[in-house]
């Protein structure tokens, strides 16, 4: 009698376990399921913010493009009247130089 109740306690508790691991498993599929979903979704998501950031920052660089381009015309211009000038400077005091040498 007592081997009879063992073996029915043994094979209640093997049931128990095997519904145990099938609703995780079940449940553990579905988690999955769902992660690969979103993450195909988060992807897309993702995706189109960043294109939407790349047009915005294209916006943003044609809108001061000109402005851009003027600055630094003017300041190549700047540098190459003051390189122009600094000539002008070494040219007139080296011939008050050398005026002063033949006088």
């Amino acid at each position: 009698m007592q081997t009879k109740r063992l073996r029915q306690a043994k094979e209640e508790a093997e049931k128990e376990a095997a519904l145990y691991r099938s609703n995780w498993e079940t449940e553990h599929q579905k988690t999955l399921d769902e992660t690969n979903g979103n993450s195909g979704l988060t992807a897309g998501r993702l995706e189109e913010e960043t294109e939407a950031k790349i047009q915005n920052l294209k916006n943003s660089a044609s809108k001061v493009q000109s402005d851009i381009a003027d600055m630094l015309v003017n300041y190549v211009t700047a540098i190459r009247i003051r390189a122009e000038s600094r000539s002008c400077v070494r040219h007139r005091l080296k011939a008050s130089a050398s005026n002063l040498i033949v006088r």
